[in-house]
């Protein structure tokens, strides 16, 4: 799955069919197999069943209150991504590590770091000064460093909606790369 605020670059890069076969799990957070923004399951036995060793499932399920199962930790080692946690732990899931920078996030928007990377994970939220451009070549983080300038897989749009909802237009979409930034779309020519 992935969320639906997030733009994509060039995902095979990084899941090249050697990764698919080699790992079950895949989701750039290193410390936990599940992140909302991204998260690819392998349809395998193990998989297709694990929602059922969630302890307490049922009784979450006919909570008159809304229950997920998805990444967040409403009930600490009773949900699913503790679940999947504990079957990577005993060898029955293979969990892909993630190959360095994957991903991008606009959560931090009050740091002054370009790069703030969250401990364990392969995606890191962005200064309000750095931008994601997208063409035809993937998506690229263009922080004004070129040192720290990388290739992304993804970029969540997670906080910024409202600046995205307010600048976009078709043009957007007509031109050969589109930059984008905590304050929305800009048009690259």
């Amino acid at each position: 799955w992935c969320d639906i605020d997030t733009i994509w670059g060039q995902p095979r890069k990084w899941l090249t069919p050697e990764v698919l076969n080699a790992y079950d799990v895949f989701s750039p957070w290193a410390a936990h197999p599940v992140l909302g923004p991204f998260t690819v399951l392998r349809n395998n036995e193990v998989l297709r069943f694990a929602y059922k060793l969630v302890p307490n499932l049922w009784e979450y399920l006919q909570h008159p209150a809304y229950e997920g199962l998805d990444e967040w930790i409403k009930h600490p080692g009773f949900n699913f991504p503790d679940t999947l946690q504990k079957l990577v732990n005993a060898g029955l899931l293979r969990q892909w590590p993630g190959l360095g920078v994957m991903a991008f996030n606009d959560c931090v928007l009050h740091r002054d770091a370009v790069h703030q990377n969250d401990v364990g994970n392969n995606f890191f939220c962005m200064a309000e000064s750095t931008k994601v451009i997208w063409n035809a070549d993937g998506l690229h983080v263009k922080s004004g460093n070129p040192q720290q300038d990388t290739e992304i897989m993804y970029y969540h749009f997670q906080l910024s909606k409202d600046s995205v909802k307010k600048t976009y237009h078709p043009q957007v979409l007509e031109q050969p790369a589109m930059t984008m930034s905590v304050q929305g779309f800009e048009v690259t020519v």
